[in-house]
């Protein structure tokens, strides 16, 4: 079954013990909740939600254009305006292969400054044809989500409710969600070490358990 709105909030309505809602205009306190969460902050639950990975349904590439409203006065060469539907940065590049990244950049309120005048994004995108198209959601990622509503709306919901226990639960779904993603990527030829920075980006899932890249693998002997 594709993931909807109304799949999410059952998720999360039978992870705090509630029954299911028909529709998510059904008029409960708990479709009140939900529906609060959901929309709150500037791009709502999934705009948090694509933030907490760099999610290969969500992922994007786009040729930044040189920006002609934009010049900067010192330190660099070129404006590039960042995309209106980027969510958070995976690689800056000079190549469109994005196998040689580019280091040396700005970030500075919607823009990227740089002095080379190719620049290729690879980003986590929140477009509707990208990580707002919830029918892109592999199943992991759909019950973290699902799983994570519930931790937001329980303290409000539900005062007998194992709270701590709805967050371990939330946060090992993640964590799954994330190495379910990474295993589904193309390694890197040639393989990098373990204090590369792209390396680190993987690392992360590891330190959410506490656990060095050392220590994991001293857990599997």
């Amino acid at each position: 079954m594709a993931t909807t709105q109304l799949v999410l909030y059952n998720i999360a309505l039978f992870a705090v013990g509630e029954r299911a809602l028909a529709s998510t205009s059904e008029e409960r306190e708990s479709t009140r909740l939900l529906n609060e969460v959901w929309t709150r902050g500037a791009g709502g639950a999934v705009g948090y939600a694509l933030e907490q990975g760099q999610w290969s349904f969500a992922a994007r590439t786009s040729l930044l254009t040189v920006s002609t409203s934009v010049t900067p006065t010192f330190g660099f060469t070129y404006a590039f305006a960042k995309p209106t539907d980027l969510v958070r940065i995976v690689h800056i590049s000079t190549n469109a292969e994005l196998s040689d990244d580019l280091l040396y950049y700005r970030q500075e309120a919607g823009n990227y400054y740089s002095n080379s005048s190719l620049l290729y994004l690879d980003y986590i995108s929140d477009s509707t044809s990208y990580g707002n198209d919830l029918t892109l959601w592999p199943e992991t990622f759909t019950m973290w989500m699902g799983h994570w509503l519930a931790s937001q709306i329980a303290p409000r919901l539900k005062s007998d409710l194992d709270l701590a226990d709805l967050t371990k639960r939330t946060d090992e779904l993640l964590v799954s969600a994330r190495l379910k993603d990474t295993a589904q990527k193309v390694d890197l030829w040639p393989p990098t070490s373990f204090d590369t920075i792209r390396h680190r980006q993987l690392d992360h899932v590891l330190e959410l358990m506490k656990l060095t890249p050392r220590q994991a693998a001293k857990e599997e002997r």
